[in-house]
């Protein structure tokens, strides 16, 4: 699916489940003024499964014709987290009609920020771009921890995927050598209980301080916290189902003990042009 064929698919999205008029979720203005990420919380906020002021909070939204300004916002991010490293500064270039696979810049220096912003402003300049600057936890102890779990096509495994202290971008470096967070792969039958997971793989590296034990109830209490909001996701799934969608992976970070999902991808995506 092209890109701007997503956009219109993602317009003629309905609540027909909740709502008799099969009113749409997007109005033609959001569709219009949105870059396609934004559009994709939205219909997250709007279907109950992520807050819309949530995301918002977390998120600091500039146009590239401004670069000046997010560049400040990033350099005050990296000073007022100076002396804690376990905090990073992410700067993610927006495209228009893309919700995936963006070009993110990490930064934990001044001198992080200049590089990364020169290089920003050389490969994208004078595009019809955004730039979301953002912090998130890389904290190695503690309740810390991206993931991603998938709602599949009917008969298949639903998977649980998680990495302790780093975004859940960085599952996708699982299998690299010389990978060195821990990790958890579990698997259960579509929608059964969180307690049926079996865990699959359960990685520790040898100089980490989470052990075994930590590291399963975490992930037990992950799975019970995305259950607490399976129906709402379930249904953003039977809505992506409208406009051809078959399997709906959700990414989610874990701050402190607190679950945000701060994604929804499809294979609408990974098709798009």
């Amino acid at each position: 699916m092209l890109s701007s064929q997503l956009r219109e698919a993602l317009g003629s999205l309905t609540r027909e489940a909740q709502d008799p008029t099969r009113a749409p979720i997007l109005s033609r203005s959001e569709l219009g003024r949105e870059p396609l990420k934004w559009l994709k919380y939205i219909v997250m906020d709007r279907l109950g499964v992520e807050s819309i002021e949530r995301v918002r909070s977390q998120i600091r939204r500039f146009s590239l014709d401004d670069i000046s300004s997010a560049r400040d916002c990033a350099r005050e991010l990296v000073a007022e987290h100076a002396e804690d490293r376990g905090r990073l500064v992410v700067a993610k270039v927006v495209p228009w009609d893309r919700g995936a696979q963006l070009a993110n810049f990490r930064m934990q220096t001044i001198a992080d920020v200049d590089r990364s912003f020169a290089s920003i402003i050389d490969t994208f300049a004078h595009q019809r771009h955004e730039l979301w600057c953002c912090d998130s936890s890389i904290r190695t102890d503690g309740f810390n921890l991206g993931g991603r779990i998938n709602f599949p096509g009917l008969g298949r495994a639903q998977v649980l995927e998680l990495v302790w202290f780093a975004s859940p971008r960085s599952i996708e470096s699982v299998s690299l050598p010389g990978f060195h967070l821990p990790y958890l792969k579990a698997i259960r039958p579509a929608y059964a209980r969180p307690e049926d997971f079996e865990f699959e793989t359960v990685h520790i590296p040898p100089d980490s301080e989470l052990d075994r034990h930590t590291q399963l109830a975490d992930a037990l209490e992950v799975a019970n916290a995305l259950d607490s909001r399976f129906s709402n996701m379930l249904t953003l799934v039977s809505t992506l189902r409208q406009i051809g969608a078959g399997e709906v992976c959700y990414c989610f970070k874990v701050s402190e003990g607190e679950l945000t999902i701060i994604d929804w991808d499809s294979e609408l995506e990974s098709t798009a042009n």
